[in-house]
């Protein structure tokens, strides 16, 4: 994955990003790219939206860049499932719930006292700093996507009855990182979506081919339906990849459909902005029925 943008854009010392690029590792999606990606949006959302300026102090914007860069950090290329499955030191560590996140909050706190981030920030209540870090990076766990959406209609039905209340800003920090770390979704033009989901694609059959050789239960949208050294043609191979891809484009419309929509068109209602990002959501999966 390319990275977006140049780093300077967050005014943070390059021995630390550097420190943070080399604990990436080198995975198709979940790499510093992705990172980088998921911080830029975080840092474009929060300086240019003037709604967004007036919701969070300029404490908890410099926080909520260092989560979005550090909130894969350490990343293995497989999921929480797979920890459990293979019973992992990171699962003995963390336990089954959000194992990896718990892990990269620890790499991402090490790496911010290594480089005395918090003291560069003049940050005044590193406790308050810490915790709010550890919450943005602990709920960028897919298990809390159905709870961002019901906090977001909570406040939608609150604000019926007062149009003055505002969201709390804590919560209103972790969706957002949550929006941006699933920006593919809304990713355009359509080949940069694709690229996108591909990446993601690698590592989900590469998870599902080690489930496979282990006799483990393949992980949902992780089977790639062939094992490839059972083939003996190109033919075969052909057919296979063919069916593959079929059963990839039907996955990626039902995780925007059934998964993003629904998280972006409640969003939209609090947050306006988000109704361009509906509206590209919508060409993408006009272009992925097409297909």
């Amino acid at each position: 994955m390319i990275v977006p943008s140049d780093t300077q854009i967050f005014s943070l010392p390059q021995p630390y990003l550097d420190d943070l690029e080399r604990q990436y590792k080198d995975n198709p999606y979940h790499c510093w790219g992705h990172a980088v990606e998921v911080a830029t949006l975080v840092h474009t959302w929060v300086k240019n939206e003037e709604c967004l300026k007036n919701t969070f102090t300029h404490e908890q914007t410099q926080i909520m860049i260092l989560a979005a860069l550090s909130h894969d950090l350490g990343h293995p290329g497989t999921n929480n499932q797979y920890q459990e499955q293979i019973q992992s030191e990171l699962f003995t560590k963390y336990g089954k719930d959000s194992t990896l996140e718990k892990y990269s909050i620890d790499l991402g706190k090490q790496t911010l006292e290594r480089h005395n981030i918090l003291d560069h920030l003049h940050i005044r209540n590193k406790g308050d700093a810490i915790a709010f870090f550890d919450q943005m990076i602990l709920h960028t766990d897919m298990m809390y996507h159905r709870s961002h959406i019901t906090q977001l209609e909570q406040h939608i039905e609150c604000s019926k009855q007062d149009s003055t209340l505002k969201i709390n800003p804590v919560q209103f920090a972790c969706i957002l990182l949550h929006a941006a770390d699933i920006n593919s979704c809304f990713q355009r033009p359509f080949d940069v979506f694709m690229s996108r989901s591909n990446a993601c694609n690698q590592e989900f059959y590469a998870q599902g081919d080690g489930q496979r050789d282990r006799h483990l239960p393949i992980s949902k949208g992780m089977d790639r339906g062939y094992d490839v050294t059972k083939l003996h043609s190109k033919e075969e191979l052909k057919e296979s990849e063919a069916i593959c891809n079929e059963r990839q484009t039907q996955s990626e419309i039902d995780f925007v459909e059934k998964v993003a929509q629904p998280f972006f068109v409640q969003l939209q209602q609090v947050w306006p902005y988000a109704t361009t990002l509906c509206a590209a959501i919508e060409m993408n999966l006009a272009d992925l029925k097409a297909m």
